[in-house]
């Protein structure tokens, strides 16, 4: 019976973490270039059963057989990030770019498509993101939101002396002018990992890398455009009846708790009584 209540809370305790994942994703439907997360489950703990038998009368050696494994709930072991592409909306705004990687060949050995991040420079290091929603800040240096210089391919931040100037080719190549009419470009930092799994999110659609190779730099089909916006991949249909599914789940193991702790409660007050 105790086991009973075992799996029920530990059913419970998975599901409010799946819970949180599903609203963290609802909350950010509109926020450009997030990736929704999505919890792997697992049984834990899990038992190994055998059967123990005596040989040939008491006094024998005695020899184990397994029957089978028993688990005793599940466990939300982590949460892992889904970077599928996200629709791109047109913007008009010139400092708006969005990255469109459906063009880009898969790898022939995994058969996965690779994934593009701009690269930003942070306080605490060199950090990439999907968000493409820019500006200038006072030294007309190009900055994300949250004021980040964006970086090019040499690890430089980009200066664009003339606003109305600022293009972006669809190769990723910013082009300008400055005060004096003189030309010049730049080439944004895009790279692009196959196993974006290695990447720490720390906040404000920022990512961290965590692998030991240096990341490559973007498929050369890889298509930048400028104006748009990628919005999240979060399906908010989808979400919603995951987010209700989880609450009838929890509901029912909620209820398989309330009858045992009843059980419990007959078991100690009442049969207790009739010796």
């Amino acid at each position: 019976m105790l086991r009973g209540l075992y799996t029920a809370t530990a059913g419970m305790i998975s599901l409010q973490r799946r819970h949180d994942t599903i609203t963290n994703n609802i909350a950010n439907v509109n926020t450009p270039g997030f990736k929704q997360g999505e919890t792997v489950q697992r049984t834990f703990p899990e038992m190994l059963l055998s059967r123990i038998e005596q040989l040939n009368g008491a006094g024998s050696p005695k020899q184990s057989r397994p029957i089978g494994s028993l688990p005793h709930g599940v466990l939300a072991e982590e949460t892992v990030l889904n970077f599928a592409q996200g629709d791109i909306l047109e913007t008009g705004n010139p400092y708006h770019v969005a990255l469109w990687e459906e063009g880009v060949p898969l790898d022939p050995e995994t058969g996965d498509r690779p994934h593009a991040f701009f690269t930003v420079q942070t306080p605490e290091g060199v950090r990439y993101t999907r968000n493409g929603e820019w500006t200038l800040d006072v030294n007309n240096t190009l900055v994300t939101a949250q004021g980040f210089p964006v970086l090019d391919m040499n690890g430089d931040v980009i200066t664009i002396p003339d606003a109305q100037s600022f293009r972006v080719e669809a190769n990723g190549t910013v082009t300008f002018t400055d005060a004096d009419g003189v030309a010049g470009e730049a080439e944004l930092g895009i790279v692009s990992t196959l196993n974006p799994h290695l990447f720490i999110p720390r906040g404000n659609g920022l990512f961290e890398w965590s692998g030991d190779e240096a990341l490559a730099a973007a498929d050369e089909n890889l298509e930048v455009y400028q104006g748009y916006t990628e919005r999240s991949n979060v399906n908010p249909q989808q979400a919603m009846v995951d987010l209700m599914q989880v609450q009838r789940l929890y509901e029912a193991n909620q209820r398989t708790i309330q009858a045992y702790d009843r059980s419990l409660e007959k078991a100690v007050n009442d049969i207790g009584r009739l010796g």
